[in-house]
């Protein structure tokens, strides 16, 4: 605020952006640069992917507790939260560790360098993924599908966990 900036919400993405922005005009460097230099001050799980009107070839996703997967197709890139959703457009995936942030721009191969500054060598994977995980189930979108689909998942993780007679949870390992 001191420097200028205008909230219009609440939201930590929307700090991020700016302080991102801010890094990007007092210190002069690009948009990667910048994203970097922001997640390191960063406290907590964050999954992001940033696109910028002044570069709309560059594309940065970055990852820390949070689940990404880049696809890598043929001249062409996908990133989403799992590989479900992106299996039907390639094979080839890079799942992100933390604190690794991805550089996709149009035309190069895909960079990955750490918020520590350390060049990575993407570590390709071969997906082998049946019919029957890629459908929808007549959702629209996969999101909708994952929203619906809640209720199930819990009940599925809770199996055998749960004994009704002596009301009582059995959550060993956790």
């Amino acid at each position: 605020i001191n420097r200028g900036h205008i909230f219009k919400s609440d939201t930590d993405t929307e700090v991020l952006v700016h302080l991102i922005e801010d890094i990007q005009n007092n210190v002069k460097v690009d948009l990667a640069e910048a994203v970097r230099l922001a997640l390191n001050e960063v406290v907590g799980a964050y999954a992001i992917v940033l696109i910028s009107q002044d570069e709309p070839d560059l594309l940065i996703g970055a990852k820390k507790g949070s689940p990404m997967v880049v696809g890598v197709g043929a001249d062409e890139f996908f990133i989403a939260s799992d590989a479900t959703p992106i299996v039907e457009h390639t094979k080839n995936v890079v799942y992100l560790e933390d604190e690794e942030i991805a550089i996709i721009r149009r035309g190069q191969e895909l960079k990955i360098k750490t918020i520590k500054n350390k060049n990575k060598t993407p570590y390709l994977q071969e997906l082998e993924m049946q019919l029957e995980a890629l459908e929808k189930g007549g959702y629209p979108h996969f999101m909708l599908k994952e929203i619906y689909e809640q209720p199930r998942s819990i009940k599925d993780t809770m199996r055998g966990r749960i004994d009704k007679e002596k009301l009582r949870a059995g959550l060993g390992g956790l």
